[in-house]
């Protein structure tokens, strides 16, 4: 029985679509297993079935903004954030189940209540279990480039998942993106461009916690090698 009664990904309905995501047998260390073993059903979701919506007021047992993280890798940044920002309440969403342990156990260790863990596909949990208009914030933090141009079908950032965003987005909501591969910039900039559901904020000086981000191991990798970071503050907008 899968955690929380999540549809496992090995699903044959969802090997059928193109993923973001491969999944492979990574390593675990027992402290990460035993996170997810003991922790997961505490600081996730009881997901029932598909249509499913979450009411996240009750989940956090409050009505405090909340942020989503999709692809949090160990989950630096978002542990910081939950941590330097109490008032706020973080979602971190990702299928690679290492990492979801290191946060889980992190999480425990912290002491923290604002924090919530799915271990799942970002689009299918989206799609099927969160309200439309009930996100303050989205944030994307150096997805997969998939620099392979017979490979660009798996990125995730594209026009029909940024249309998906929107839908779950608050009037006024954010969406923050990062990357260090100079040609997913590129890529992005196009999905971007004309696209009607968003303005471009180059403002420095809001003060949501998705702007003020911890470095990640997958960044300071990235500036090891030289890259640049590129990011964009996307608003959703109104009409």
């Amino acid at each position: 029985m899968p955690e929380n009664n999540i549809t496992p990904l090995n699903d044959p309905k969802y090997l059928r679509t193109i993923k973001s995501f491969v999944l492979r047998d990574g390593r675990m260390t027992k402290g990460q297993s035993q996170a997810i073993e003991s922790l997961y059903a505490k600081y996730s979701f009881d997901f029932l079935s598909d249509g499913q919506l979450l009411s996240l007021s009750k989940s956090f047992k409050n009505d405090h903004p909340v942020i989503l993280e999709i692809g949090f890798g160990s989950g630096e940044s978002l542990l910081n954030n939950a941590m330097d920002f109490p008032l706020f309440n973080f979602i971190g969403i990702d299928v690679f189940r290492s990492g979801a342990g290191q946060l889980l156990s992190n999480t425990e260790k912290a002491r923290l209540t604002n924090v919530r863990v799915v271990i799942e596909d970002a689009v299918h949990t989206l799609t099927n279990h969160l309200a439309n208009e009930s996100l303050d914030g989205i944030q994307i933090l150096f997805p997969d480039p998939w620099p392979k141009k017979k490979h660009h079908k798996r990125r995730l950032i594209n026009k029909s998942f940024l249309e998906l965003i929107a839908t779950k987005l608050k009037p006024n909501g954010m969406l923050y993106i990062a990357t260090d591969h100079h040609h997913y910039a590129d890529w992005i900039n196009e999905q971007i461009i004309g696209n009607k559901l968003y303005t471009l904020n180059s403002s420095n000086n809001i003060e949501q916690p998705f702007y003020s981000r911890s470095s990640t191991r997958f960044e300071r990798r990235g500036l090891a090698l030289g890259h640049q970071i590129s990011e964009w503050r996307l608003q959703k907008n109104t009409s």
